[in-house]
């Protein structure tokens, strides 16, 4: 009985949803044949980041200067 109510409880949490995966892009140390997963594995351009995500997964910018203008500083930009 004991196993029953595991493998029921295992089926409802899946069933519930897996929890958000994260993806990293890195414009200075990335690269784009990284799978990811981990800031020291993080794809070079957002678009491949976009890419691999799925409807609620999280999409982290590393610092640095993005191909389409777009810039990630820990900073404040000087005015």
């Amino acid at each position: 009985m004991k196993k029953v109510l595991m493998a029921i409880g295992f089926a409802v949490a899946v069933a519930m949803g897996a929890a958000a995966a994260e993806y990293f892009a890195d414009a200075i140390n990335g690269n784009d044949a990284n799978d990811g997963l981990t800031e020291a594995t993080a794809k070079l351009s957002l678009k491949e980041a976009i890419a691999l995500a799925d409807t609620g997964d999280i999409v982290t910018l590393l610092p640095g200067d993005y191909s389409n203008g777009a810039r990630r500083t820990d900073a404040p930009a000087a005015t």
